[in-house]
C-alpha cells in the first residue's frame, strides 16, 4: 500500500500566511482599541452618573449641594483637623456608600481610592494614593459664586438657585491633566478630599475655556482650570439635574460658558 507524502510549507507559503495574519491583525486592532475606548468612556460616564446622585441625595437631606471646600490660611491645601474646609468630593462619601470612610481618621481618607473618582481611561485606582478625575464646576469665576460648586465651609446654593434650568447647568465634569505627570502635577498631587480651594484648582474647573483632551508632557506642570479628559472626542459632562452627556471638545465655547454658570439667564441651545 502506497503511502501519502506530505511536503512542508514552502518559504513563500508561509511569508503569504505571515503577510495574511499581520493584515488581519492591522484591521483587528484598532477596532479592539475603538471598543475597549468606548466601554472605558461608558464606565466614565457611570462614574459621573453615581456621583450626580450622590450630589442630589445629599441636597435632597440638606436642601443645598454640597460645599466645595477651602484652603488653610497659608493658601495651601485644606486643614487635616478642618473637615469643614475639605472638598466637595470628601463630602459626597456617605452616599456613594463610604459612609465609615467618611468616618476614618485623616491618613485613612487621604490614602484611600474611591474607583468611581478614576476615569478608566485615564488611570486605575492605586494603594496609597487617593486622586480625583472629576472636577465641580465654578462657573467663570475663581471662587465658584456664579457656578454650582463655590469655595467655602458651608453648603451656599441648592437647585432653586440654578436659575437656568438643572438640565442645562453644569454640575461637574472631567478635568484636563498632564498624563505624564498624574499624581506628581501642581494640580494632581494632593488628596481629593482636601486639596485647597487655590490657584491649582485641583477640586475645580472654570467654563472660561471649551474642553481641551489631556496632554502628555514630562517638562511641562502648568496649571489648568480647564475642563477635559483622556477620551479621544470629548469629556463626559455631569449636569445638576443628574444627567451626563459625552460633550465634544469641539462645542462652541459661547455655549459652554453659557452651561457652566448657573444665573446668567442665557439659554443654552
Amino acid at each position: 500500500m502506497q503511502q501519502s507524502i506530505r511536503s512542508s510549507p514552502t518559504l513563500l507559503e508561509i511569508v503569504i500566511l505571515l503577510s495574511m495574519i499581520l493584515a488581519l491583525l492591522g484591521i483587528l486592532l484598532p477596532a479592539l482599541q475603538k471598543i475597549r475606548s468606548n466601554a472605558d468612556r461608558i464606565r466614565c460616564s457611570d462614574n459621573l452618573r453615581q456621583i450626580g446622585t450622590a450630589f442630589l441625595m445629599y441636597h435632597d437631606a440638606r436642601g443645598l449641594f454640597p460645599q466645595g471646600g477651602d484652603s488653610g490660611p497659608d493658601g495651601g491645601e485644606a486643614r487635616a483637623e478642618h473637615r469643614s474646609e475639605w472638598s466637595w468630593a470628601y463630602h459626597l462619601l456617605p452616599y456613594l456608600g463610604q459612609i465609615d470612610l467618611y468616618r476614618a481618621d485623616v491618613a485613612q481618607v487621604d490614602q484611600t481610592a474611591i474607583s468611581t473618582f478614576y476615569c478608566p481611561s485615564r488611570r486605575s485606582p492605586a494603594a496609597g494614593i487617593a486622586a480625583l478625575d472629576y472636577a465641580g464646576n465654578a462657573g467663570s469665576r475663581l471662587d465658584g459664586y456664579n457656578g454650582t460648586v463655590l469655595q467655602g465651609t458651608t453648603p451656599k446654593i441648592g437647585l432653586r438657585d440654578i436659575v437656568d434650568g438643572a438640565d442645562r447647568t453644569l454640575l461637574a465634569g472631567e478635568r484636563r491633566l498632564n498624563q505624564a505627570l498624574l499624581g506628581r502635577a501642581n494640580n494632581d498631587c494632593r488628596p481629593y478630599n482636601r486639596p485647597g480651594w487655590n490657584a491649582y484648582a485641583q477640586a475645580y474647573r472654570l467654563g472660561l475655556d471649551p474642553p481641551v483632551r489631556d496632554w502628555f508632557n514630562h517638562s511641562d506642570d502648568a496649571v489648568t482650570s480647564r475642563f477635559g479628559s483622556a477620551h479621544r472626542t470629548g469629556l463626559n459632562a455631569l449636569f445638576a439635574d443628574g444627567s451626563v452627556t459625552h460633550t465634544r471638545y469641539d462645542i462652541d465655547p459661547t455655549v459652554w460658558l453659557r452651561a457652566s454658570i448657573r444665573n446668567d439667564t442665557m439659554n443654552v441651545p
